[in-house]
């Protein structure tokens, strides 16, 4: 299902998954370069997140709120992922920005979550994360919310 086009870019859709053995040839007028090389073939990243909703009370004057944390999780080591729909009120700090590599000592990424609630009125305020990668079946999205008392 998956051929080199002539510009030297993998194109169509793999049948199946595994690891093949591929040999790639390169030549021009002054010769030719064989290389052996393995290609592999997985199913489209899953990522996970560790809680689906976050809630904070905060009564005016009271001190800074505690920290809550997003732990992100996924089948494709070393894949680049990001958090869209942080609202002005949520500072969203992502350790790696990346699903750990094989062998690492972390299963998961942390992000940590710390709202800012001093400039906002009193009221409930929502937002919706929304974590996603490049090819990704699946963006898991994270509930926000702060409540701010008188």
């Amino acid at each position: 299902g998956v051929h080199l086009s002539t510009a030297g870019v993998f194109e169509g859709t793999p049948e199946e998954e595994g690891v093949f053995r591929i040999q790639v040839a390169a030549s021009n007028g002054c010769g030719e370069h064989v290389r052996d090389l393995q290609l592999e073939v997985q199913g489209a990243p899953i990522l996970d997140a560790s809680v689906r909703s976050l809630h904070w009370k905060w009564k005016k004057g009271e001190g800074m709120l505690e920290a809550k944390e997003i732990l992100v999780a996924g089948n494709w080591p070393g894949l680049a992922y990001r958090i869209d729909g942080a609202p002005d009120w949520l500072n969203v700090v992502v350790r790696q920005g990346r699903l750990p590599r094989k062998a690492s000592a972390f299963e998961a990424d942390l992000v940590s979550l710390m709202p800012k609630p001093d400039a906002l009125a009193p009221g409930k305020y929502k937002a919706t994360l929304i974590i996603s990668a490049w090819g990704a079946s699946r963006a898991p999205r994270v509930d926000v919310e702060i409540e701010v008392l008188q």
